[in-house]
């Protein structure tokens, strides 16, 4: 059983790794799988 909290109206960033980052939202993440 997973302790995560299902949201809404989150948004899901990921950043270009620079010394300025810049961080892009993801769009319409459905699902989210781990390794």
């Amino acid at each position: 059983m997973s302790n995560a909290i299902s949201s809404f109206g989150t948004l899901l960033k990921v950043g270009d790794g620079a010394g300025t980052e810049v961080f892009t939202t993801i769009a319409e993440v459905m699902d989210i799988d781990g390794p």
